[in-house]
Order: structure tokens, then C-alpha cells, then sequence
């Protein structure tokens, strides 16, 4: 029986296979301001998914959320 030799773990300027060599930029939390607004839909027929409304952070209110009907979730025609 052939023994494998323990592992050793990488060093810092060893990149695993396949590995991109960019970096992404260091993301900061306190600097971090998400800018993607989420959308709500209802599935209650999945075959016509229906807009309820977004989702979106306050301009006005820090580390809150908002959330916006759509005009024709109130008003079906």
C-alpha cells in the first residue's frame, strides 16, 4: 500500500488550479451601498406571474428598505 503525502496548505502566492490571477476590489461594508432594486412578483398562477411592486432602500432612512406597489397591482384590468 502506497501512502499519499500529507497535505500542506497553500501559500499565499500559490493560486489553485484554474483560479482567476485578477482580484476583485476589497469590498468595505460601512462603504458598501447596494444599488439594485428587487422586484416582487406573485406566482399564484405560475404560467402568468403577476408584478406586485420593487424593493428598494430608503433615500431617506439609512439601513431601511422600501417597498412600492406596481400602479396595475391595485388596479387590474
Amino acid at each position: 500500500m502506497t501512502r499519499r503525502p500529507a497535505a500542506t496548505p497553500r501559500a499565499a502566492h500559490q493560486r489553485a488550479p484554474g483560479a482567476s490571477p485578477h482580484r476583485a476590489p476589497q469590498v468595505i461594508p460601512r462603504d458598501y451601498i447596494p444599488q439594485d432594486t428587487l422586484y416582487v412578483w406573485a406566482l399564484v398562477n405560475p404560467a402568468h406571474p403577476v408584478l406586485v411592486g420593487s424593493v428598494s432602500l430608503s433615500q431617506l432612512v439609512p439601513n431601511c428598505a422600501t417597498f412600492t406597489y406596481a400602479p396595475d397591482w391595485w388596479d387590474p384590468e
